[in-house]
């Protein structure tokens, strides 16, 4: 119910039942991971962040935490970070086409950043178009952290044709 309500931005009820939850079982990583993720959601950038870096050498294997640094990321700008992220989720995750494509992420980085930025956008509103992903909500955020207005306005266009919901 914690996530539930950061990820629909109330941030301090959320938190606030995380914590009520941890209580329950302190050692439980999951629960610290969601909390790190909160707390980076609801504005403490920098304690989510270095929560997150400590559970991630702490257990490498949990994919959540890669997903999560990966966000993280992006929304700083870091797209090296996102993508060692992306390529760390994958290769945890033991996924194929994941891990295809941060090799593909990684040549277009060795170009540019604009190259590797336009090939996630492209990529990722494939998927929504006909992949796992049935929304365009994860080309928006990536297409807003990066600070590429046009396709922005153009996605979100697109999202409001498409009459999509997002929590």
């Amino acid at each position: 119910y914690g996530n539930v309500l950061v990820d629909n931005g109330d941030f301090a009820a959320g938190i606030a039942h995380l914590d009520q939850a941890r209580l329950l079982d302190p050692a439980l990583v999951a629960l610290q991971v969601d909390l790190a993720w909160a707390r980076w959601s609801a504005g403490d950038e920098a304690q989510g962040l270095a929560q997150m870096r400590s559970l991630a050498a702490a257990h490498p294997q949990l994919a959540t935490i890669h997903d999560y640094l990966a966000g993280m990321a992006l929304a700083q700008g870091d797209l090296a970070g996102f993508l060692k992220a992306t390529t760390d989720l994958a290769r945890v995750s033991q996924d194929t086409a994941g891990q295809e494509q941060a090799r593909r992420l990684a040549a277009a980085l060795d170009q540019s950043e604009a190259a590797m930025v336009d090939l996630l956008l492209a990529e990722t509103v494939a998927e929504a178009s006909y992949g796992d992903r049935g929304e365009l909500v994860w080309p928006v955020y990536i297409a807003g952290m990066v600070g590429q207005r046009a396709d922005l306005l153009r996605l979100l266009e697109m999202a409001d044709q498409r009459k999509e919901v997002w929590g």
